[in-house]
């Protein structure tokens, strides 16, 4: 599913409870995008299932390349 941000820096992406975050980070850099573990930013186990990207410093075009390439990663 998709929220539209309200605003902010950052999106967070939650995963499918069969991949971890690193996992799906290592599959991510393949592609040459880069995010970090939810959980470097959440307390407990709140973000082990997701991770966090910045948008807010890329132009639209390379956020829709970056995004492309994210679910070429997760769903090959």
């Amino acid at each position: 599913t998709w929220q539209l941000p309200q605003g902010g820096y950052f999106l967070w992406m939650k995963l499918p409870a069969a991949v971890t975050a690193e996992r799906a980070l290592s599959r991510i850099r393949q592609q040459q995008v880069d995010a970090l573990p939810g959980s470097v930013f959440a307390s407990a186990s709140l973000g082990y299932e997701a991770i966090r990207m910045a948008f807010s410093l890329y132009p639209e075009e390379e956020l829709t390349t970056a995004g492309n390439a994210i679910v070429r990663a997760l769903t090959e």
